[in-house]
């Protein structure tokens, strides 16, 4: 078994930084590729809240939009043939 970890490894230095620059290379490369997915699925999920924020806000009835309650005086009744034509 030790045989098989020596001959995997590099054995000359410059092999060995090729080796590590290449690892941290893929390392940085694939935190990229996972933050630009983060980012999508982000703005993905902002965009279906406000979507349906967008949709619901119309079935919540808004504060004070209910009907008014109060005492009124009706100061002339009318019909509406007695209303002049408006040109």
């Amino acid at each position: 078994m030790s045989e098989w970890n020596a001959q995997a490894r590099p054995a000359n230095w410059l092999a060995r930084l090729f080796v590590l620059l290449t690892l941290a290379l893929a390392a940085l490369f694939g935190f990229v590729i996972f933050l630009v997915v983060l980012g999508v699925a982000l703005f993905t999920m902002l965009g279906m809240l406000l979507r349906f924020w967008w949709l619901n806000r119309g079935r919540r009835p808004a504060a004070g939009s209910g009907a008014l309650e109060g005492e009124y005086v009706v100061v002339r009744e009318s019909l509406r043939s007695e209303q002049k034509p408006r040109d």
